[in-house]
């Protein structure tokens, strides 16, 4: 029993340590893509329309 328990914790370790730097990338990418846009925007740029989620799904099939 103190194997199995000694294996779960290290593998919800990892688990934890991939989302934790995956979570620290989309917030980066977010910010970065944020910053994009505004910088566009004052530059009198105009920007393609975003597709949702559930759009992008939709065009895809």
């Amino acid at each position: 029993m103190t194997r199995q328990l000694e294996y779960i914790s290290t593998q919800l370790e990892q688990c934890r340590a991939a989302t934790e730097s995956r979570d620290e990338f989309i917030a980066y990418d977010a910010r970065w893509h944020r910053d994009l846009n505004l910088q566009a925007i004052e530059a009198g740029c105009d920007l393609p329309a975003y597709m949702t989620y559930r759009q992008w799904l939709a065009q895809s099939n």
